[in-house]
């Protein structure tokens, strides 16, 4: 019995190569991320290039508009209010600094108890804070010198730091019996201010009456007539 062998060297199927594969998909995967990669800096070049445009229209039409504004209002009018905005505020700074004796004045007859009588005031003001009163002063006792000190100071008093530390010195008694003495105080700048005095008449209604009459209106009822002998010194 013969055993029959059918060789043959042809292959019955095709031959592939699985390596040439691999290398194909890799090169066609890395394409694909160079493409997203290139599409999204064209696009990102774009928008850059036309949000560019956007600004430079913009800056355009704010130049525009600024010239358009600026040649509403004549230069020379803008310039003539600058230099009255500066005398305004000039006038402004002098007006504070302005003194306004007179309201001591009043403060004074406020103060001053019914048997007290002032017969002699020298006030002095060397700029800033330095600012002092001495007067002479005439009453019938010790104690109402005493009670006269303390209504310097005394806290239900408008301007209660009016004075400050008045001293009550050189007590006399003449031959009538009436005690004599010398006060001698600082004053808060804030008394003798002109624009706080403004303030305070138009805060009380009274600022055009002041204006008008041209002296002081105050709500207080003197209870002393002005002292007599008086003598400044500003500096």
């Amino acid at each position: 019995m013969e055993t029959k062998f059918q060789t043959s060297f042809i292959p019955k199927a095709p031959v592939t190569d699985s390596s040439a594969g691999r290398r194909s998909g890799g090169a066609g995967f890395l394409f694909l991320i160079s493409f997203i990669i290139f599409m999204a800096s064209l696009c990102a070049a774009v928008g850059v290039f036309f949000y560019n445009q956007i600004l430079d229209q913009k800056i355009k039409t704010g130049n525009d508009e600024l010239s358009k504004n600026q040649n509403i209002f004549n230069p020379s009018v803008v310039q003539e209010y600058s230099r009255l905005n500066d005398r305004i505020n000039a006038s402004y700074e002098i007006l504070k600094k302005h003194t306004a004796v007179s309201n001591l004045f009043n403060i004074i007859s406020a103060v001053t108890l019914k048997n007290v009588r002032f017969n002699n005031f020298t006030y002095s003001n060397t700029g800033g804070d330095k600012v002092s009163l001495a007067m002479n002063g005439q009453t019938r006792s010790y104690e109402e010198v005493a009670l006269q000190a303390r209504a310097l100071t005394d806290p239900t008093m408008k301007y209660r730091n009016a004075f400050k530390s008045p001293i009550l010195g050189d007590l006399n008694v003449d031959s009538l019996g009436n005690v004599s003495f010398n006060l001698a105080t600082a004053i808060d700048p804030s008394v003798v201010s002109y624009y706080r005095l403004v303030q305070d008449l138009k805060k009380a209604g009274t600022l055009d009456d002041y204006a008008n009459a041209g002296s002081q209106v105050s709500p207080a009822s003197p209870a002393s007539t002005a002292p007599s002998n008086v003598n400044f010194n500003n500096s």
